[in-house]
């Protein structure tokens, strides 16, 4: 479009580089805008993984809890009376 207007001579020199500087311009806020716009959405995401992971590590240790728990036991049976 810039090309098209550029060759019909519809805007100075002048006019046509501002023109372009304030497409450019909102081209960058629109990049801008889109990058904010991601962050919430790849915290979300990195929180619900980290939520996932204490949830996974907290199962683990639990886990781990009963099967020590369990041969604890298994001893003060077969150490018996």
């Amino acid at each position: 479009m810039l090309k098209y207007l550029e060759d019909a001579h519809f805007f100075t020199s002048d006019s046509m580089d501002r023109l372009k500087m304030a497409l450019k311009k909102r081209q960058q806020e629109e990049e801008s805008a889109w990058l904010q716009d991601q962050t919430p959405n790849q915290t979300r995401e990195a929180k619900d993984h980290n939520a996932e992971l204490d949830a996974e590590a907290a199962l683990h240790i639990e886990r781990k809890n009963k099967e020590e728990e369990v041969a604890s036991l298994i001893d003060d049976l077969c150490d018996g009376p």
